[in-house]
């Protein structure tokens, strides 16, 4: 898992990413604006997309993998568990 650390920070003039992805086996895409780490018990309102397009799941892994590669995107520092 990667994160946009720019979205890390209070002011940040260069905006922030809200939105989450998850790309299996380069075919299918997730993309949400719901969390997927907590269960979704706040007043929220979140939509999601699945979409069984490999081309489109090809562009975006291409894509992050760039963001990735440049340090745009940077691994999600270890976190213990909460039991």
């Amino acid at each position: 898992m990667y994160l946009f650390p720019n979205s890390l920070k209070l002011a940040a003039p260069t905006g922030v990413v809200h939105a989450k992805c998850v790309i299996a086996h380069e075919a299918t895409l997730f993309v949400t604006s719901a969390n997927l780490t907590e269960p979704p018990v706040k007043p929220n309102i979140d939509i999601g997309e699945l979409m069984r397009a490999r081309m489109i799941a090809l562009a975006a892994a291409r894509h992050f993998r760039g963001l990735i590669d440049r340090g745009t995107l940077q691994p999600l520092p270890n976190r213990p568990v909460r039991g």
